[in-house]
């Protein structure tokens, strides 16, 4: 795929999730059998699973801020800076900085592992 194809993809992409449609990112840009990894974690190897993931992280959290901070596209690779600010249902705080390395193949992606410190994601109670 051409680096401007992949481009517009990756920014209709950033679109949708940034305005809370993420599975509906999930479902136009990513293979059934995509395969996405936390860190060192175990990958997810298909969609619904990956689906399934982001229902469970997001329900009941409040979303202040989500939003790309830098994009890279080479050809049919790109990487998101993605800043992810949310306040859990007992209203902790979470803050995570990260990077999103994607690999797109016939318009979709087949790879995506994201990159960041772990001790972000540990909430933070409502007082810090």
């Amino acid at each position: 795929m051409e680096t401007t194809d992949t481009r517009e993809k990756v920014r209709h992409l950033t679109e949708l999730v940034t305005t809370g449609r993420a599975n509906e990112a999930y479902r136009t840009y990513y293979a059934p059998d995509v395969v996405m990894q936390e860190n060192g974690e175990t990958p997810r190897t298909s969609l619904q699973a990956s689906i399934d993931r982001q229902d469970q992280a997001t329900t009941g959290v409040t979303v202040n801020e989500f939003a790309p901070r830098s994009i890279v596209v080479d050809g049919s690779h790109a990487a998101i800076e993605w800043v992810i600010d949310i306040t859990t249902p007992d209203g902790s705080h979470i803050h995570i900085e990260e990077f999103a390395l994607q690999t797109w193949k016939d318009g979709k992606i087949v790879q995506e592992r994201f990159y960041y410190d772990p001790s972000q994601s540990v909430p933070k109670p409502k007082n810090q």
